[in-house]
Protein backbone atom coordinates (compact mmCIF):
# COMPACT_ATOMS: atom_id res chain seq x y z
CA UNK A 1 0.00 0.00 0.00
CA UNK A 2 1.61 3.21 -1.19
CA UNK A 3 4.86 1.28 -1.66
CA UNK A 4 4.81 -0.39 1.77
CA UNK A 5 4.04 -4.02 2.64
CA UNK A 6 0.73 -4.38 4.49
CA UNK A 7 0.15 -7.16 7.04
CA UNK A 8 -3.35 -8.50 7.66
CA UNK A 9 -5.37 -11.69 8.06
CA UNK A 10 -7.97 -13.18 5.81
CA UNK A 11 -11.57 -12.83 6.99
CA UNK A 12 -14.19 -14.83 5.14
CA UNK A 13 -11.89 -14.98 2.11
CA UNK A 14 -11.11 -11.25 2.10
CA UNK A 15 -7.81 -9.50 2.81
CA UNK A 16 -8.81 -6.47 4.85
CA UNK A 17 -6.95 -3.17 4.97
CA UNK A 18 -8.46 -1.01 7.68
CA UNK A 19 -7.41 2.64 7.39
CA UNK A 20 -8.63 6.11 6.64
CA UNK A 21 -8.34 6.24 2.87
CA UNK A 22 -7.14 9.41 1.17
CA UNK A 23 -7.18 10.47 -2.44
CA UNK A 24 -4.14 9.05 -4.26
CA UNK A 25 -3.76 5.92 -2.09
CA UNK A 26 -2.38 3.12 -4.21
CA UNK A 27 -2.76 -0.63 -3.55
CA UNK A 28 -0.57 -3.04 -5.53
CA UNK A 29 -1.39 -6.76 -5.48
CA UNK A 30 0.85 -9.57 -6.65
CA UNK A 31 -0.58 -13.05 -7.21
CA UNK A 32 1.93 -15.86 -7.62
CA UNK A 33 1.02 -17.84 -10.70
CA UNK A 34 3.08 -21.01 -10.68
CA UNK A 35 2.90 -23.22 -13.78
CA UNK A 36 0.81 -26.34 -13.25
CA UNK A 37 -0.50 -29.33 -15.19
CA UNK A 38 -4.13 -29.87 -16.08
CA UNK A 39 -5.06 -33.50 -16.75
CA UNK A 40 -7.24 -34.17 -19.80
CA UNK A 41 -10.62 -35.77 -19.14
CA UNK A 42 -10.44 -39.51 -19.75
CA UNK A 43 -13.67 -39.41 -21.80
CA UNK A 44 -11.87 -37.39 -24.52
CA UNK A 45 -10.16 -40.22 -26.36
CA UNK A 46 -7.75 -38.03 -28.37
CA UNK A 47 -6.36 -36.45 -25.18
CA UNK A 48 -6.37 -39.49 -22.88
CA UNK A 49 -3.07 -39.76 -21.00
CA UNK A 50 -2.17 -36.14 -21.72
CA UNK A 51 -1.82 -32.93 -19.75
CA UNK A 52 -1.85 -29.23 -20.62
CA UNK A 53 0.32 -26.62 -18.92
CA UNK A 54 -1.21 -23.46 -17.45
CA UNK A 55 0.19 -20.45 -15.65
CA UNK A 56 -2.65 -18.54 -14.04
CA UNK A 57 -5.35 -18.27 -16.71
CA UNK A 58 -2.88 -18.71 -19.60
CA UNK A 59 -2.65 -22.06 -21.44
CA UNK A 60 0.74 -22.95 -22.95
CA UNK A 61 1.82 -24.99 -25.96
CA UNK A 62 4.98 -26.54 -27.37
CA UNK A 63 5.75 -25.27 -30.85
CA UNK A 64 8.25 -26.39 -33.51
CA UNK A 65 10.46 -23.23 -33.71
CA UNK A 66 11.56 -23.77 -30.11
CA UNK A 67 12.43 -27.45 -30.60
CA UNK A 68 14.70 -29.64 -32.71
CA UNK A 69 12.40 -32.63 -32.19
CA UNK A 70 8.76 -33.51 -32.83
CA UNK A 71 6.63 -31.78 -30.18
CA UNK A 72 3.91 -34.32 -30.97
CA UNK A 73 6.03 -37.13 -29.46
CA UNK A 74 7.14 -35.42 -26.25
CA UNK A 75 6.52 -37.23 -22.97
CA UNK A 76 6.43 -35.05 -19.87
CA UNK A 77 7.73 -36.39 -16.59
CA UNK A 78 5.04 -37.64 -14.19
CA UNK A 79 5.83 -34.72 -11.87
CA UNK A 80 7.33 -32.03 -14.11
CA UNK A 81 9.24 -29.14 -12.59
CA UNK A 82 8.86 -25.82 -14.39
CA UNK A 83 10.95 -22.68 -14.72
CA UNK A 84 9.58 -19.45 -16.16
CA UNK A 85 11.70 -17.15 -18.30
CA UNK A 86 10.60 -13.66 -19.30
CA UNK A 87 11.27 -13.15 -23.04
CA UNK A 88 10.51 -9.48 -23.86
CA UNK A 89 12.02 -9.82 -27.35
CA UNK A 90 9.92 -12.85 -28.38
CA UNK A 91 6.42 -12.42 -29.81
CA UNK A 92 6.02 -8.90 -28.33
CA UNK A 93 6.95 -10.13 -24.85
CA UNK A 94 5.96 -13.46 -23.32
CA UNK A 95 6.80 -15.77 -20.46
CA UNK A 96 8.35 -18.99 -21.75
CA UNK A 97 8.02 -22.11 -19.60
CA UNK A 98 10.82 -24.72 -19.55
CA UNK A 99 10.75 -28.29 -18.27
CA UNK A 100 12.65 -31.49 -18.84
CA UNK A 101 10.98 -34.25 -20.82
CA UNK A 102 11.74 -37.09 -23.23
CA UNK A 103 10.96 -37.88 -26.82
CA UNK A 104 10.67 -41.40 -28.14
CA UNK A 105 11.65 -42.31 -31.67
CA UNK A 106 12.84 -45.23 -33.72
CA UNK A 107 16.47 -45.43 -34.75
CA UNK A 108 17.60 -46.58 -38.20
CA UNK A 109 17.46 -50.23 -37.05
CA UNK A 110 13.85 -49.88 -35.88
CA UNK A 111 14.65 -49.86 -32.16
CA UNK A 112 12.76 -47.56 -29.82
CA UNK A 113 15.07 -44.97 -28.21
CA UNK A 114 14.40 -42.29 -25.61
CA UNK A 115 16.14 -38.92 -25.69
CA UNK A 116 16.18 -36.47 -22.78
CA UNK A 117 15.42 -32.89 -23.76
CA UNK A 118 14.50 -29.47 -22.49
CA UNK A 119 10.99 -28.54 -23.59
CA UNK A 120 10.16 -24.87 -24.17
CA UNK A 121 6.54 -23.73 -24.18
CA UNK A 122 4.93 -20.44 -25.16
CA UNK A 123 1.46 -19.06 -24.44
CA UNK A 124 -1.09 -20.69 -26.72
CA UNK A 125 -2.38 -17.27 -27.83
CA UNK A 126 1.06 -16.59 -29.37
CA UNK A 127 1.33 -19.80 -31.43
CA UNK A 128 1.49 -19.97 -35.25
CA UNK A 129 3.14 -16.54 -35.62
CA UNK A 130 6.49 -17.92 -36.80
CA UNK A 131 5.56 -19.90 -39.92
CA UNK A 132 3.71 -23.21 -40.15
CA UNK A 133 4.76 -26.30 -38.22
CA UNK A 134 3.94 -28.64 -35.36
CA UNK A 135 2.23 -27.40 -32.21
CA UNK A 136 0.80 -29.25 -29.20
CA UNK A 137 -1.25 -28.06 -26.23
CA UNK A 138 -1.96 -31.55 -24.87
CA UNK A 139 1.31 -33.32 -24.09
CA UNK A 140 1.81 -37.00 -23.25
CA UNK A 141 2.16 -37.77 -19.57
CA UNK A 142 1.23 -41.46 -19.66
CA UNK A 143 2.93 -44.18 -21.70
CA UNK A 144 -0.42 -45.71 -22.65
CA UNK A 145 -0.92 -42.94 -25.25
CA UNK A 146 2.56 -42.94 -26.74
CA UNK A 147 3.28 -42.07 -30.41
CA UNK A 148 7.00 -42.44 -31.18
CA UNK A 149 8.47 -40.52 -34.11
CA UNK A 150 8.79 -42.83 -37.09
CA UNK A 151 12.11 -43.06 -38.94
CA UNK A 152 12.31 -40.87 -42.04
CA UNK A 153 10.98 -42.27 -45.31
CA UNK A 154 11.36 -41.11 -48.91
CA UNK A 155 7.86 -39.59 -48.71
CA UNK A 156 8.44 -37.73 -45.41
CA UNK A 157 11.77 -36.32 -46.61
CA UNK A 158 10.13 -35.11 -49.83
CA UNK A 159 7.34 -33.30 -47.93
CA UNK A 160 9.95 -31.43 -45.85
CA UNK A 161 11.68 -30.24 -49.01
CA UNK A 162 8.40 -28.95 -50.50
CA UNK A 163 7.29 -27.00 -47.39
CA UNK A 164 5.92 -27.93 -43.99
CA UNK A 165 2.22 -28.17 -43.29
CA UNK A 166 0.75 -26.82 -40.05
CA UNK A 167 0.08 -29.74 -37.76
CA UNK A 168 -1.51 -29.01 -34.39
CA UNK A 169 -2.88 -31.03 -31.51
CA UNK A 170 -5.22 -29.05 -29.31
Amino acid sequence: MNGLVVESTLENGYFLINRNWVKGDKVEIHFDMEPRTLKAHSAVEADRGKVAIEQGPVVYCAEWPDSDFSVLSVILNKKPEFTVENKPELLYGINMIHTYAQVLSYDTRGRLVAKDLKLKMIPYYACAHRRNGEMAVWLLNDLSSIRPVMPPTVASERSKASGEEYVGHF
